[in-house]
């Protein structure tokens, strides 16, 4: 054994006899040198710690990975969420724009008529009815007020223009009701010209914004 630690130490040259090689002699006990049995012990320990730690990193491992994919699931979560929301609020806006613009026709088409005949039949104003209903619903207090006084304004009319025809020319009940006739008739055309500014804050898209 020591001739092959001396050969190992000290390669033989042409000039180098193997008696002229010192020689070492590696012990257990001595300083800076690990033996054999040191190399076995220390390469047992890292194999037993080996494991456990192996378990360690894959346990912190999976932690970081579940904690990643649960925070992205959460951002999608909540995107669809919001989309969802989104969705809603223009599907409910869609469906009050469409019932507040009927009521809008509905009106309009009245004046219309009235303008274009300067009177109105039962049917005009029970078309008128239908149409304008739903407003205490959709609107605040002032508007379907006011779309009652249209109606209320286009019976009177109606029913002053009918008496027109039961008194004869120059008595003043007739005179009376031509100018009552008369008087409606200017008011409901004035509201023909004003509607629009009437129906604009329930109307205008600005009303509704699509941001959270």
């Amino acid at each position: 054994m020591r001739a092959i630690m001396r050969a190992a130490l000290f390669p033989l040259t042409p000039f180098c006899r193997v008696k002229d090689i010192p020689m070492v002699t590696i012990t257990r006990n001595q300083p800076g040198i690990l033996g054999a049995s040191d190399l076995v012990m220390m390469y047992q320990c890292v194999k037993d710690f080996a494991g456990p730690f192996a378990t360690i990193v894959a346990a912190i491992a999976a932690v970081i990975v579940t904690t990643y994919f649960n925070r992205q699931q959460t951002k999608i979560a909540q995107e669809q969420a919001n989309i969802a929301n989104q969705k809603l609020r223009h599907d409910i806006f869609e469906r009050q724009y469409e019932r507040r613009y009927r009521i809008y026709c509905a009106t309009r088409n009245l004046l219309a008529r009235i303008c274009r005949d300067g009177n109105v039949s039962d049917e005009d104003l029970r078309t008128y009815i239908r149409g304008t209903n739903d407003s205490v619903f959709l609107f605040d207090d002032d508007l379907p007020h006011h779309l009652g006084e249209i109606h209320n304004r286009a019976v009177a009319m109606q029913t002053f223009k009918g008496m027109i025809d039961t008194f004869p020319p120059g008595d003043k009940k007739r005179e009376n009701c031509i100018a009552q006739s008369q008087e409606h008739f200017e008011w409901l055309v004035h509201q023909l010209e004003g509607l629009p500014d009437k129906f604009k804050p329930f109307l205008k898209l600005s009303e509704f914004r699509f941001g959270s």
